[in-house]
């Protein structure tokens, strides 16, 4: 297994036969590739794992042929410019296996890449990476962290309260509630929850990442809001 210091996918086509191992992506690395197309054409690319839960890949685009692996372990993902069903394909498929697809070797079974079209929310900043109007985003975190402040809480059921029995846009099924992620919000989403309560209280996964446009705090009310807007629109 080869080892790189850094990930400067520049418009690069990886083909590997074998595993390649990757360090930490730092802020340096980050800068670098978030302008890059990755394409993993066989084989799986492993992303180290980030001691400070930080670490987030980068890219402007991301292809994965269906026999190859993308392996982020703890590290969120940012695709520029992408498909968000096709991102989300990635990690369902990949989920609790090694590959193919995009999986988080890191997680027990509690922790998934959870994705959000940014087209949606509007944010302007993840983990000290611009992203763009319309990127999705993948957040490594766990199953009912809804609100995406890394942790398992009674604030995540509030989210779940304010869009039940809603179908949100896709895109928006995570933030809106959807923890068991059948793109519904349901009584099953609080099960999900029940079964999860505590997880990272006290040491949350990266909590606060995104700085929505134009306040830090228009996150937080599409959110609630979500349920309200989804209402109006199916009426």
């Amino acid at each position: 297994m080869t080892s790189i210091g850094r990930i400067g996918f520049v418009g690069i086509a990886v083909a590997l036969a074998s595993a390649l191992a990757c360090s930490n992506v730092d802020r340096d690395a980050r800068v670098e590739t978030k302008t890059s197309a990755l394409t993993i054409n066989q084989g799986t690319l492993a992303v180290g794992v980030n001691g400070g839960n930080s670490g987030t890949l980068g890219v402007a685009t991301l292809s994965i042929n269906p026999a190859a692996t993308l392996d982020l372990a703890d590290n969120d993902l940012i695709v520029n410019s992408g498909t968000f069903s096709a991102v989300k394909n990635l990690v369902l498929s990949g989920f609790g296996t090694s590959g193919p697809g995009i999986i988080s070797s890191t997680s027990d079974g509690t922790q998934i890449l959870a994705l959000f079209d940014n087209a949606l929310v509007g944010g302007a900043d993840w983990n000290g990476q611009t992203i763009a109007a319309g990127a999705i985003v993948g957040k490594y975190t766990f199953f009912g962290d809804v609100n995406f402040d890394g942790q398992v809480t009674g604030d995540d059921y509030t989210i779940i309260d304010s869009n039940l029995n809603t179908t949100p846009p896709v895109g928006m099924e995570w933030l809106s509630g959807d923890a068991n992620l059948d793109g519904i919000v349901t009584g099953d989403d609080y099960t999900t929850i029940d079964s999860n309560l505590g997880l990272g209280a006290g040491n949350p996964l990266s909590p606060n990442s995104l700085q929505p446009v134009p306040e830090p705090s228009a996150l937080a009310a599409l959110i609630v809001g979500a349920g309200c807007l989804i209402r109006r629109r199916r009426s």
